[in-house]
């Protein structure tokens, strides 16, 4: 998910450049005005890069397109730290697209006026699971056998859909929270740095994606011959786009059209396969059932879980 997200943080960048002039409070063309494309995306969407490398990649972008285009045209791109910025920042209308994880758009929906667009799609289809990884060697054959052992886990997945599957899985054992059943939860830098440690013994479970795990096997098979997948969650759909749906409809069709038809362009097929990003599918609601089940029934093991005590 990580891979793809940094592709949606380089588009949306990217985009202004494409559209015409639109008047700055109804987003529809105007005369004159410059282009003035918002691109908000979620801190969330990074997993294993870094931020300042981010935005070097979409700026070399930018400057190609320019330069092959002979267009002018402005954006501006914020990195919001959480919902509650995001939340504000679509209320105030300043910001004109998004690129989110799927929890935080079915957080989003009922709370402020966004109309999503597209979901993420890698080789694989634009689903990705959840995993518990182990050591074959370690003697561990379920869940409550990680008992006061010790958890590596990326910072930016700790803050996801991955430790809200982790707490459906320990709850029913009468653990609220990930730090009352492991000895220690270690967030890592990224999800490389989560598998490693579990391989080289220095911790004994991660939690991380399928899609991680086996990129980290075929960079290093001997991985794959030691770790093995304790559990899994169910498929999940990764990120999200969205606009404000307030957005100029003229500038929205634009945006849409130009995404939905990315991997028809050489130059855009290069840059998806550089993230390992196969295309972007147009969002339908059933696509993030999997993600409300999950919330369904993390509310309710926390519901019982209170009730308990």
């Amino acid at each position: 998910m990580g891979r793809a997200m940094r592709v949606l943080a380089v588009l949306t960048v990217a985009l202004p450049i494409f559209l015409p002039a639109r008047d700055a409070r109804s987003g529809e063309p105007g005369p004159s005005a410059p282009v003035d494309l918002v691109v908000g995306y979620s801190s969330n969407v990074f997993v294993d890069v870094d931020l300042a490398e981010a935005h070097a990649v979409a700026k070399a972008w930018t400057d190609q397109i320019l330069k092959r285009k002979f267009l002018n045209g402005t954006g501006e791109n914020i990195i919001f730290p959480d919902t509650d910025s995001i939340e504000k920042a679509v209320r105030e209308r300043s910001v004109d697209l998004l690129a989110l994880v799927s929890n935080e758009y079915l957080h989003l929906k009922g709370r402020v006026p966004i109309q999503p667009a597209f979901v993420t799609a890698s080789e694989g289809g634009f689903f990705h699971q959840i995993v518990l990884i182990v050591r074959r060697d370690a003697g561990i054959r379920k869940v409550g056998d990680l008992r006061r052992r010790q958890l590596a886990v990326s910072a930016s997945q700790a803050k996801t859909l991955h430790t809200v599957w982790l707490e459906t899985l320990l709850m029913p054992a009468g653990f609220r929270k990930a730090e009352d059943f492991f000895s220690s939860v270690k967030e890592v830098r990224g999800p490389s740095q989560a598998i490693l440690p579990v391989f080289f013994r220095k911790a004994d479970a991660c939690l991380t994606t399928r899609q991680s795990f086996d990129l980290v096997c075929e960079m290093n098979p001997q991985v794959g011959r030691e770790l093995r997948v304790l559990a899994q969650s169910a498929d999940i759909a990764g990120g999200v786009v969205a606009f404000r749906s307030s957005y100029g409809a003229t500038n929205k069709e634009k945006i849409t059209r130009m995404l939905e038809k990315l991997d028809e362009d050489p130059q855009g097929r290069q840059l998806l396969k550089l993230f390992r990003l196969s295309r972007l599918v147009p969002f339908r609601a059933e696509y993030l059932k999997t993600v409300e089940d999950l919330f369904r029934r993390h509310e309710t093991l926390r519901v019982s879980l209170a009730k308990g005590k």
